[in-house]
């Protein structure tokens, strides 16, 4: 199957990712944050990689945007429990972070809590590649 990095600073999610994933047959390395997810990211080749949009050290959209500049054009599942702001009210309401994630180059986004299938159902279609055009 695929070669799959999750970066995600609860380790609680981290490994229900971790377990879904390897269930269905995945490969999986993890790391805690965008920054340690870059240097993994910079010494291996991966098929997806599934992270969180807030996390310390640097954030999701941050790692996107280091992962595209450094020419790592691996496929981007960005997933948040917050779609406005923060816990801690840093952020401003109103932000949709999974829009601007796809801005900056996410594959596919999942809203937290989401369920065992449509993790599943995303990776496929992330895996699978683009839509190709339809038939002329």
């Amino acid at each position: 199957m695929a070669r799959i990095l999750v970066i995600d600073d609860d380790d609680l999610v981290r490994g229900t990712v971790q377990a879904i994933l390897a269930t269905a047959g995945h490969e999986i390395s993890l790391a805690s944050n965008g920054e340690q997810g870059l240097s993994v990211l910079e010494g291996e080749t991966f098929d997806l990689v599934i992270m969180d949009v807030f996390m310390p050290q640097k954030e999701g959209i941050e790692t996107i945007r280091d992962m595209r500049r450094l020419g790592i054009e691996t496929a981007v599942i960005v997933m948040t429990g917050g779609p406005t702001q923060r816990p801690d009210g840093t952020r401003p309401a109103g932000v949709n972070y999974l829009q601007m994630a796809r801005a900056f180059g996410a594959t596919g986004t999942l809203q937290k809590p989401f369920t065992r299938q449509q993790l599943l159902t995303l990776v496929d279609q992330c895996l699978a590649g683009p839509e190709p055009p339809p038939a002329a």
